[in-house]
Formats: structure tokens, C-alpha cells, sequence
């Protein structure tokens, strides 16, 4: 029997506790970090009511998150509901059956006083004598009549066939959104944990959609220096040498290399839009920058009723510039962004123009977009510019390939330095993660208004040199984009 302070340490240290129930479980400096972050989950400390860990697999977060937590949390909270989900039936009640196994052990019951149930000793579905209940499903699996206090979900996602399936992807989603995410009690956390697939899996979509959670991230290589270990060295020493690493990464594919081991999801295929072509320029310098011109884009949800798309805008200034062949850069100068139902998008966008007071906006003739412009073109003291892309007739939705053809046509504007992003944005992270990884993204409503917005503020420009009979010899970038966009 452990002596009596380290009991005490025990009841108070998730990483001590886990020590203790599993002598041959020598946690890692990783291992250590994500038992403190359990900790203020179990604490309900404001903030970390969320939290998404992600890390490579074999790296030891199913011991310690779904076998050795649950007890320790239940032993803290009498009445409390812990719900952990993983992606099959035999795995989940495994979990369910090893974490059982640590609260029937002699050393919990003399730690917290505590044993199980009687009347409710299953593998799935246990109790403590505080009252506290287990329950182990499958990802997609029922939890009617369950409640959860603390809901564990541990590797959604089975393998790379259901990782690249939008039909196993939307029904994890839907059993998330429609079945877990309802059982929660009013005081609860979720804690997901699981190594990356794809921009589309769980944990992508949970970011996508909502910026509460916390996102913790542990790639098998350290891409910068850390606390616990400089930039190149591996995550677990003990676990893996450098040669079994490099031998994993030469099996892999590079995809699943970044995404599996990095926990950096690269869309198959690359992307359309290279970082490497990404200027930049300092938003405290907007004071003393000169536009020649001001325009607003718009991509605009499917239906007046819609709010589970977006409705995006960019607001872009073009700059003379002598380093640049054509003499112009296209400056973002704001990105804004919203799911939002057609009347809040007509209230909201007066305001955006207010802002910026564009020269032109640009509205996709599409979806909402049409009735928008009749809208605005009544309130608004300012061009206003329906665009309908060639290609499309009768207001039929985008394909994918519509979409890369017009990216595309965009590309050789970064190619040739001429876009600049500000250094610093709150919403730049979210845009320039969409841009990068397109078209294999979820959401292209940001690329979307930024070919827009693009094409039609170089064809402004072309526009207005002619007119001053200014002349140039890139026409060839208008035609290719008239081509698309028309004229």
C-alpha cells in the first residue's frame, strides 16, 4: 500500500495517480502536460470546458485519458456522469473494461474509500458507490436516457478510408452535434483527444465552427523549440529512437506523415495557394498608405434561410507600387465573416461599408446574393456590381471545379508578389488556413470572395489606366480572367 502522502498526492495529481494505479506507466513530459489539462477539465476551472489534444497514435492517450482519468474524475465528483466514446464497439469496451478494473483494484478503493456498485457492474456501464456512472459507446452508437458531465471522445476516425469518406465524416459530425452534444448535463467539459486525419475530421470541424476550444497539439518531431525539448528532437525518447521515426516517415506518404505524426493535416494533393507566395505588410502602417481605389466582395450564403454556411465579405485597397511590373498590389484589408440568416446579413452589411467606405462592392448574383443587391442599391450611396462567373446558368450552385478554375486564375497574382496580407489579424489565421489548404477544404466562402474581389479589382485597374491612355502589356491577365468572370 502507497504510504500516506503519496495517497494524498494521488487524490490531488492526475500524473501521481496514474504512477500509482500503473507502476510500468512511466509518463512522459507529454503525458505530464495533458494530466494537468485533465485536471482543470475535472476542476471545471473556467476556459478548459472544451479542449481538443492532439497527438500521434501509440503515444499514450488512451491509458491515461480514457482508462485512468475516468475513475479519478468520478472519485472527485459523487452523482457525476463520465461518457467516453471512441470509434468501434470493441475498443470502447475495452476502455470500458481496463478502466473498471483500476476502480476495483484494493489500492483505489483504499485511495478514495470508494468501490463499484453492485447494481450496475457491467463493462459499458458501471457505478461507483458515490453514485458516480460510467458509460463506454462507439462513435455513432446510442446514448439515450445517459447524461454526461464529462464526455471523452477518443479517436473518432478508424482509418484513412472513413478519414477520406464525407459519409463517415458527416455522420460523425451528426452523432456529435444531434446525439453527444445533447446529453450534456449543465455542468460538463469534453475533452477530445485524438490524432489528426484531415481538415475535415472532428477536431477540423470543431475549430471550424466554434473558437472556444482549447487546442493543445503534440507532433511526433518539435517544429520550434519547446519547453521541454528543441526544435527536431521526437516527443516520447523513451518510446521510439530516431531511427524507428525515420523509418515510419519513409513508409508514410507525406500526408499522412503531416497529418498522423505532425498533427498537420496537409489536403491530398497539396494546395492551390503556395505560403511561400504570401506577402505581408504592417497594419499600423494603413495610416499613411494611399488607395487609389476601395472594393468590397461578397460570397453569400445558399438561401435566405440558411446559417449553417457562411456569408463572407473582404475588403481590399489597391496601392501603386514601383517594385511591381504592373505597379499595383492588392492590399485585404479586412475579412469579415459570419453564419448569418439573410435579414442579418441586410442589416449587417451597411455597416461593413461604413467602415471602409468601398469605391465599388461586389456581390456574387448567386444564392442570397441577387436579392442583396437590390437591397443595398437602395440604401447604399455607392456602386454596387452583381457578378455572375460564366460557367453557371440558372443560379445553379458552384462545382469544386468551377471554384479552382477561378483560384487558379488568381494564382500568378501571388505568384508575382502583388497580394498582401496584414502580419496580424484576428480573423487571419482562420482565412489564410482556408486559403492554403484549398479546394480541399470544408468552407471556401473566404476563397471564394478573395477571387472575386481579386479578378474584378484588376480588371478595375486595367480599366482605369486605359482610360488615362496609359496602355499595358498584361493584358493577358485580364483576358484569362474575363474569361472566367467576364467582362
Amino acid at each position: 500500500m502507497a504510504d500516506a502522502n503519496l495517497r494524498q498526492m494521488a487524490r490531488k495529481s492526475l500524473s501521481t495517480y496514474a504512477s500509482l494505479m500503473h507502476p510500468d506507466f512511466r509518463p512522459n513530459w507529454h503525458h505530464r502536460t495533458i494530466a494537468g489539462i485533465l485536471e482543470k477539465v475535472a476542476n471545471y476551472e473556467e476556459g478548459w470546458e472544451r479542449i481538443i489534444i492532439n497527438m500521434p497514435p501509440r503515444a499514450g492517450k488512451t491509458e491515461l485519458a480514457n482508462k485512468l482519468f475516468p475513475g479519478w474524475f468520478m472519485a472527485k465528483h459523487p452523482y457525476s456522469k463520465f461518457v467516453a466514446a471512441t470509434y468501434g464497439d470493441d475498443l470502447s469496451a475495452e476502455i470500458g473494461r481496463h478502466s473498471r478494473e483500476y476502480v476495483k483494484t484494493e489500492l483505489y478503493k483504499g485511495l478514495f474509500n470508494l468501490g463499484v456498485s453492485k447494481s450496475a457492474d457491467s463493462v459499458r456501464n458501471w457505478e461507483l458507490s458515490n453514485h458516480a456512472s460510467f458509460f463506454a459507446t462507439s462513435v455513432g452508437g446510442p446514448l439515450l436516457g445517459k447524461g454526461a458531465n464529462c464526455l471523452s471522445i477518443d479517436d473518432p476516425t478508424k482509418n484513412r478510408d472513413d478519414a477520406d469518406s464525407k459519409l463517415v465524416q458527416d455522420s460523425i459530425w451528426n452523432w456529435f452535434t444531434t446525439t453527444a452534444y445533447t446529453r450534456l448535463e449543465r455542468q460538463n467539459a469534453i475533452v477530445l483527444i485524438m490524432q489528426r486525419w484531415s481538415t475535415a475530421d472532428l477536431a477540423g470541424r470543431l475549430i471550424e465552427a466554434d473558437d472556444s476550444w482549447r487546442i493543445f497539439s503534440f507532433p511526433m518531431i518539435a517544429e520550434k523549440d519547446e519547453h521541454y525539448r528543441k526544435k527536431g528532437e521526437i516527443l516520447w525518447k523513451d518510446r521510439w529512437t530516431e531511427k524507428q521515426i525515420d523509418t515510419m516517415r519513409k513508409l508514410l506518404s507525406e500526408r499522412d506523415w503531416q497529418a498522423l505524426y505532425q498533427q498537420r493535416p496537409v489536403p491530398e494533393g497539396g494546395a492551390m495557394f503556395e505560403s511561400k507566395n504570401f506577402c505581408y505588410y504592417d497594419p499600423a502602417d494603413l495610416a499613411n498608405i494611399t488607395f487609389s481605389l476601395i472594393i468590397q466582395s461578397y460570397d453569400t450564403a445558399v438561401s435566405k434561410r440558411d446559417k449553417s454556411a457562411y456569408s463572407c465579405c473582404t475588403t481590399w485597397g489597391l496601392r501603386h507600387h514601383d517594385s511591381i511590373p504592373t505597379g499595383s498590389g492588392f492590399y485585404l484589408l479586412d475579412v469579415w465573416r459570419k453564419r448569418v440568416s439573410f435579414p442579418e446579413l441586410r442589416t449587417a452589411a451597411p455597416e461593413i461599408y461604413k467602415t471602409w467606405n468601398p469605391d465599388i462592392i461586389y456581390i456574387e448574383e448567386l444564392q442570397t446574393g441577387k436579392p442583396l443587391i437590390d437591397e443595398l442599391k437602395l440604401v447604399l450611396p455607392v456602386r454596387i456590381v452583381g457578378i455572375k462567373p460564366r460557367g453557371i446558368r440558372g443560379g445553379n450552385e458552384f462545382e469544386m471545379s468551377a471554384k479552382e478554375k477561378r483560384a487558379l486564375a488568381c494564382s500568378s497574382f501571388f505568384e508575382n508578389g502583388r497580394v498582401f496580407f496584414p502580419s496580424e489579424a484576428p480573423w487571419l489565421p482562420k482565412f489564410l488556413s482556408e486559403l492554403k489548404d484549398f479546394p480541399h477544404t470544408r468552407f471556401c466562402d473566404q476563397v471564394d470572395s478573395l477571387t472575386q474581389g481579386l479578378s474584378q479589382l484588376n480588371k478595375e485597374m486595367y480599366r482605369r489606366r486605359r482610360s488615362f491612355g496609359l496602355g499595358t502589356t498584361y493584358d493577358s491577365d485580364l483576358r484569362r480572367i474575363s474569361s472566367i468572370y467576364g467582362r
